[in-house]
């Protein structure tokens, strides 16, 4: 799966103006890997056996609470 693409989307938080996303690869650090208004990104897959996302609302310059999905096992 290296190099192909990654289609992550979320829902809207109502009165969020943008949304910061991030990515923890294996056992890695979080990463931010996209901020703006959008409810989609698209990543492109790195050599990793696991990945994770977590996204937040950003309400007049504050973050919200971030949201997980799940650890994905990557093929």
């Amino acid at each position: 799966m290296q190099g192909q693409s990654v289609f992550i989307s979320w829902g809207s938080a109502p009165s969020a103006d943008s949304y910061i996303l991030q990515r923890k690869a294996d056992s890695g650090e979080w990463e931010q890997v996209y901020a703006g208004s959008d409810l989609t990104f698209t990543d492109t897959a790195g050599s990793w056996s696991t990945v994770q996302y977590q996204v937040c609302g950003v309400f007049e310059g504050a973050n919200g609470a971030f949201a997980q999905s799940d650890v994905i096992t990557v093929l």
